[in-house]
């Protein structure tokens, strides 16, 4: 990792609803007030997108959970996971 900077989204004005950039990919995340079975391991990240900021959200995704995951982390992905857990859970 190289560059990592986060925001609160500029989409929403939603508690919760964070996003940011990771080298050259971009995430969001939707972060509830307590710990949930539906949460990643159990936290508080219940929605996380990270992807390619060059081909979009649609043609560029390489992470996706929604209350379960629905695009499994690659292993060169889990320091992105790791670091966005440590700042949002």
């Amino acid at each position: 990792m190289k560059n990592f900077t986060f925001f609160k989204s500029s989409k929403t004005t939603r508690p919760g609803l964070y996003g940011g950039k990771i080298d050259q990919y971009r995430f969001e995340v939707n972060v509830i007030e307590a710990p949930s079975k539906l949460g990643i391991n159990n936290g508080k990240i219940v929605r996380l997108c990270i992807w390619d900021s060059e081909k979009g959200i649609n043609n560029g995704c390489v992470v996706d959970y929604n209350s379960e995951w629905l695009l499994k982390p690659k292993k060169e992905f889990e320091p992105y996971i790791q670091k966005i857990m440590k700042l949002y859970n």
